[in-house]
């Protein structure tokens, strides 16, 4: 996997208590919160068809972005994988879903293997990462 220069920002000891106290976070305390099953993803409508769906106790805050369309809708990144999206999404549609992946970190596509539609660029690394990898595999990984 590549790495990045940016270097994670991981709250300390002393503010680790107040890392989910924070939620949610002032750039998105102006959007309207749309409610979700689980106290992992919060959700928030950020133009008329588009929900910003954010996994704001990870460290990565890392942002799913669902699309509603008529017939269709798409999802775009499926996040951590940490805790399951499907139900999440099942809870806010009933349409059928493609997910498109903006990149294969992890943080992006956790989740694929959730769903049955996954698209993104084909390339040897990302072919490899499109499915994701269940959290226990990860942790076997590392």
């Amino acid at each position: 996997m590549a790495s990045t220069s940016a270097t994670p920002v991981i709250p300390s000891d002393a503010s680790a208590s107040s890392w989910c106290a924070a939620i949610p976070r002032r750039e998105n305390a102006a959007f309207e919160r749309v409610r979700v099953p689980g106290d992992w993803h919060t959700a928030y409508r950020v133009e008329p068809g588009v929900i910003a769906i954010v996994e704001a106790k990870q460290f990565q805050e890392a942002i799913s972005y669902l699309v509603i369309g008529t017939e269709r809708a798409l999802l775009f990144d499926s996040g951590i994988g940490l805790v399951p999206l499907k139900p999440v999404i099942d809870a806010l549609i009933t349409l059928p879903v493609m997910v498109l992946n903006s990149h294969t970190h992890f943080d992006h596509v956790g989740g694929n293997n959730e769903f049955r539609d996954v698209v993104g660029t084909d390339t040897p690394f990302s072919r490899v990462n499109e499915r994701g990898r269940p959290h226990a595999a990860s942790a076997v990984a590392r």
